[in-house]
């Protein structure tokens, strides 16, 4: 993956630092400033203008990536809970 080459490439701790900035940003709809405040509670200074370049950068691989995960829609019947709850419910056996 590409995201994980370029981030892969820096030390452990800043790779975590850019996916958790990156993450936050699009999957909570923050703004910028507060996903810079988020990180600075945590102890981490970052300016927005720095996650603003990082979302540029590796925003659309995380989202890809986030599309891979989710489950298709025919998934969850599979696991047998939602079908039994719609048989349990249509009097089906």
């Amino acid at each position: 993956m590409i995201v994980q080459q370029a981030i892969g490439a820096l030390s452990p701790v800043h790779a975590e630092i850019i996916s958790e900035a990156v993450w936050l940003y699009p999957c909570f709809s923050l703004s910028l400033r507060e996903v810079e405040l988020i990180l600075a509670a945590r102890g981490i200074e970052v300016s927005y203008e720095t996650i603003r370049e990082w979302s540029l950068c590796f925003g659309r691989e995380f989202a890809t990536t986030l599309k891979r995960r989710r489950p298709k829609p025919g998934e969850l019947n599979r696991s047998g809970f939602p079908g039994n709850c719609i048989q349990a419910a249509s009097g089906g056996s």
